[in-house]
């Protein structure tokens, strides 16, 4: 029992460094593009969002009308990727914190990150119901 604990405060000391920018573990790819690493964003999140938005519009919203199997597909889909990001969150946190970050910032990236998956989202659910 001794060791379990000394290793879950080790796990603490890990994770809880001063040092660290925890901005990162909740917004993810919107820090990333504040700070102007798009490429990053772009390897890391890209897959994730598109499968993401697959998941929501076309199999929770338009295929699912007519398959409960579907919905509950497009259900566990979306809790996959959001574990899946939180996972890449958690690793960025921990890789992040020993580079120094880009001295500009950059405003119009997050915003068009989120119109797109806006868009995403929204064109999915259009041919969820279209098919």
């Amino acid at each position: 029992m001794a060791n379990l604990y000394s290793r879950m405060l080790k796990l603490g000391r890990i994770l809880l460094e001063p040092d660290c920018n925890d901005d990162i573990i909740l917004l993810g790819p919107l820090w990333l593009l504040w700070h102007g690493q798009w490429k990053d964003v772009l390897r890391a999140y890209l897959p994730l969002t598109i499968i993401w938005g697959a998941a929501f519009g076309i199999f929770s919203y338009g295929w699912g009308q007519q398959n409960k199997m579907l919905v509950l597909l497009g259900n566990a889909g979306m809790i996959a990727v959001i574990v899946v990001g939180l996972a890449i969150n958690i690793w960025l946190f921990r890789y992040w914190h020993k580079r120094p970050v880009g001295s500009g910032r950059h405003f119009v990236q997050p915003v068009l990150w989120i119109i797109g998956v806006f868009l995403l989202v929204d064109r999915c659910m259009w041919l969820g119901s279209v098919l």
